[in-house]
């Protein structure tokens, strides 16, 4: 079973919008963490897409109420 833990600022309506989220709001975020902790920076080198379930309840999405992450 696989769990993912999401908040509201992250549900978006479509893989479009989700691609242009990622560029535009979170990647800059955890570029700026990973400049200020490590000296360098990060890239949206893997991502992934899960467009199915081959195993019926397989995997929840907890939507928490406040907001975490980017």
């Amino acid at each position: 079973m696989r769990v993912w833990i999401a908040a509201p600022q992250k549900v978006v309506p479509d893989l479009d919008a989700e691609l242009r989220r990622l560029e535009a709001c979170a990647l800059p975020l955890e570029d700026a963490r990973a400049r200020a902790v490590y000296g360098q920076p990060t890239a949206a080198n893997e991502v992934l897409i899960v467009s199915g379930d081959h195993v019926p309840g397989r995997r929840i999405v907890l939507l928490l109420r406040q907001p975490i992450g980017y």
